[in-house]
């Protein structure tokens, strides 16, 4: 017998043999009865509701599986099947932000980011794969300056992937943090001419490139030139890439000593050993390189954090830091460029943003890249 017919039979034994108080047995037993039915009403409701509820959490698998990569990508251009549309483009602005970040603790490295991948894109044979961060790239001494913000690229990579769920590749972090960079020190988001994601890293398996072939202060310009055009980079090209980079960013005194006079520091200020330097400016550069040898001198005293086109006038004065900037304004083939560039702050701005471009595309996806191993994160 269960519960609710038991009460019942109680109820009614009690109610046959209380005599003239068997009216008020009688209520007592019928709201017993009463009572005992709700609670067994309500109970079977809620177990009824409580089977009904299923709750379902978000799992990994519940994605969609990772994108199919393109089994022979086109050298020099983007890979469309790294990521799903929107992924890449919660990427883009995710990376944007933490590398703006970056720069906005500390100021001078939006010139490190920017050279990062100018050392990584333009090594002779290589190209925009993140080989920089390889230990054959990063430990040569022409690119001791960038080791600082290695860290940074892992942090703002892993940063945008917990944001967006998906990781991007190194090679694309890199870009896109150097075009966060180029935001934050004045120009246009790189976006506005053509700038997108789509760069697979270095293989496992390569070793990365040689660092010792990118362009150095020590070579002609002539030597500079076909260099860069062995890139795809035209003379004009060339000259605002090359001095509007230098518009921003430091430089060792061993990286210009050569043209100073041993002299300079005395009182006149002797001549400067290199004869298109002016010499005002070579003799408060030897006194600054005398007391202290590791001292970092700006390329552009005047707006040292600003990519503008400061660093072009100071040209036409002869100011330039280094022999080989210096070099573009006497030069036959770009010497009108740094003219028409001095003036012209709108031309510059829209030239260098698409040299940007071009230069982050350099080589990209070629046969020494691989798809990703991962895509979700974590």
């Amino acid at each position: 017998m269960d519960r609710l017919s038991s009460a019942a039979f109680r109820c009614s034994g009690r109610g046959g043999g209380g005599g003239g108080g068997g009216g008020g047995g009688g209520g007592s037993c019928l709201y017993a009865l009463c009572l005992l039915f709700c609670l067994c009403f309500s109970a079977a409701g809620v177990a009824a509701q409580t089977a009904s509820v299923v709750i379902v959490h978000p799992r990994p698998d519940n994605r969609p599986p990772p994108p199919v990569y393109s089994s022979n990508p086109t050298k020099g251009v983007l890979d469309s099947s790294l990521y799903y549309p929107g992924d890449a483009q919660c990427l883009m602005a995710a990376i944007k932000k933490f590398a703006t970040a970056v720069v906005v603790r500390d100021r001078t490295k939006a010139a490190t980011l920017l050279r990062l991948v100018f050392h990584d894109c333009m090594t002779t044979g290589g190209g925009c794969e993140a080989s920089i961060l390889t230990d054959r790239e990063i430990n040569n001494a022409v690119n001791a300056d960038l080791k600082r913000v290695v860290p940074d690229i892992h942090s703002i990579r892993d940063k945008a992937g917990r944001a967006c769920g998906v990781l991007p590749t190194l090679a694309d972090t890199i870009a896109r943090a150097a075009a966060a960079a180029v935001t934050f020190t004045g120009l246009n988001d790189v976006v506005s001419v053509g700038f997108d994601l789509g760069r697979r890293d270095l293989a496992p398996n390569e070793p990365g490139n040689e660092p010792t072939t990118l362009p150095n202060e020590n070579q002609s310009l002539d030597a500079i030139l076909s260099l860069f055009a062995t890139f795809g980079l035209t003379d004009k090209e060339s000259t605002v890439w090359s001095i509007g980079g230098h518009s921003i960013g430091v430089a060792d005194c061993i990286h210009f000593s050569s043209r100073l006079s041993n002299e300079s520091t005395r009182p006149g200020c002797l001549q400067p050993a290199d004869p298109t330097l002016d010499p005002g400016l070579a003799c408060k550069l030897a006194r600054h390189c005398s007391i202290n040898k590791d001292i970092r001198l700006p390329f552009d005293f005047r707006t040292p954090f600003s990519l503008d086109t400061s660093y072009f006038q100071l040209l036409l004065k002869h100011q330039g830091l280094l022999r080989t900037d210096q070099a573009f304004a006497v030069h036959p083939r770009t010497s009108a460029f740094i003219t028409q560039y001095a003036t012209s702050p709108g031309l510059f701005s829209g030239d260098f943003l698409k040299a940007f471009v071009k230069v982050s595309l350099f080589n990209v996806n070629s046969a020494q890249t691989a798809p990703p191993t991962k895509y979700y994160y974590p």
